[in-house]
C-alpha cells in the first residue's frame, strides 16, 4: 500500500505536474501514525525507500522549500 502511494505521488509530480497533490501524499506518509507502522515499511523495497527520501527531501521545509524552488 505504501509503495502505491509513493508511485503515485511520483508519477503526478514528474508526469502531471501536479505538485499539491504529491505533497499531500508525501506529506501524510510522513505523519507519525503512518511511519510507526514498521511492519509495512519493512516491506517497501530499498528503491522504494530511496524515491521516499528523495520527495521528502524536495518537499522539506528547510530554508524555506529551497529545494523545491
Amino acid at each position: 500500500c505504501i509503495v502505491f502511494f509513493l508511485k503515485v505521488a511520483d508519477h503526478l509530480q514528474h508526469v502531471l505536474a501536479n505538485f499539491n497533490a504529491s505533497y499531500a501524499i508525501i506529506s501524510a506518509l510522513s505523519d507519525a501514525s503512518v511511519e510507526r507502522l514498521k511492519m509495512s515499511w519493512s516491506r517497501v523495497s530499498e528503491d522504494f525507500l530511496q524515491l521516499y527520501q528523495k520527495l521528502q527531501n524536495l518537499w522539506s521545509i528547510s530554508h524555506n522549500f529551497r529545494t523545491y524552488r
